[in-house]
């Protein structure tokens, strides 16, 4: 297991490795990913991702209910 850095990058760091040593070390916290002006979130507990935000409107649970049908405007 690699050690934990509180900043990186995934050019230096593979995303998948990066998810292996959080799930390794049971990690519990956030874990934020940017590029440009777009954001993502992932919550872990024990190293188990469960919850995750964008800054994608596309991402939002509201707009992939509209695009199945599940919910109306």
């Amino acid at each position: 297991m690699h050690p934990l850095p509180e900043s990186g990058d995934l050019a230096e760091l593979a995303l998948p490795r990066l998810l292996l040593d959080l799930h390794a070390a049971r990690f519990r916290g956030v874990l934020q990913l940017r590029r440009d002006r777009i954001a993502k979130s992932f919550r872990f507990e024990q190293g188990a991702p469960i919850s995750s935000e964008s800054s994608l409107a596309s991402e939002t649970l509201g707009m992939q209910l509209l695009e199945r049908g599940r919910l109306s405007r």
